[in-house]
């Protein structure tokens, strides 16, 4: 077998596939009936089994500092549910999104799981504030720290089974310490 292949069945691949496009749906709905920035949600866990219990606890601490204790973010609604792309949620804010998007990378750098965070930023108008946007370096890879996450991924520098042992590692430490 290949270096960084994976065999994904069919129907997974198709309910995956549905959810994202569902993903892009919601939030533009949302989009529509607010006119206001929304904030997606989400884990960045790579294979097929983005939802496994274990996540959930993950995705619970960015969903509270993000809905709970952060007071900035203005806001009007929220959801969050579980697909097959994982545990997800939907926040729409009366802030301005650039400075949305920012507090979003800073959680990412500053929380000790940061870097499984996905905090993405669309703007009133549609429109995806990206870190390139912001004159950020891109996400770095999350095994080797040493290229963008982007390089590694496309150059299958990892195996699947590496990344979720880096993954399962970090979140097993973070939940020890913070017992």
């Amino acid at each position: 077998m290949r270096k960084g292949f994976i065999l994904i069945d069919r129907d997974i691949l198709f309910a995956v596939l549905e959810a994202r496009e569902q993903r892009v749906i919601r939030r533009n709905n949302l989009l529509t009936l607010y006119k206001k920035p929304v904030i997606t949600v989400s884990l960045n866990i790579p294979g097929p089994d983005k939802g496994a219990a274990c996540y959930e606890p993950v995705f619970n601490i960015i969903w509270e500092i993000l809905t709970d204790r952060n007071k900035d973010l203005k806001i009007e609604y929220k959801v969050r549910n579980k697909t097959p792309l994982g545990y997800e949620g939907f926040i729409v804010s009366d802030s301005e999104a650039t400075l949305l998007k920012l507090s979003g990378l800073s959680l990412e750098h500053v929380h000790p799981l940061g870097v499984l965070f996905d905090i993405d930023v669309t703007d009133r108008n549609g429109d995806r504030i990206s870190r390139e946007d912001l004159g950020c370096s891109p996400r770095p890879c999350i095994v080797c720290k040493e290229n963008p996450a982007f390089l590694c991924i496309r150059g299958k520098k990892h195996t699947l089974e590496e990344t979720l042992q880096v993954i399962h590692n970090m979140i097993g430490e973070y939940f020890m310490r913070n017992a």
